[in-house]
């Protein structure tokens, strides 16, 4: 999942991301829209943020 399919699927922007890995705005605006996100935090939002994103990924 690239970081711009995360923010539009939770529906926030980067400062919000930010605060929701706990990490800078900057750190997050460095990650490029285009690529996956950082492995740690795709397992972060995977298996203790939204889970249900990915249960739907995987029917």
């Amino acid at each position: 999942m690239t970081k711009q399919e995360a923010l539009t699927l939770l529906r926030i922007n980067q400062a919000q991301m930010a605060r929701i890995f706990g990490v800078s705005r900057a750190a997050v605006s460095q990650w490029p829209s285009d690529a996956p996100l950082p492995p740690k935090r795709l397992m972060q939002l995977k298996y203790e943020l939204h889970p249900e994103l990915f249960d739907q990924e995987e029917a």
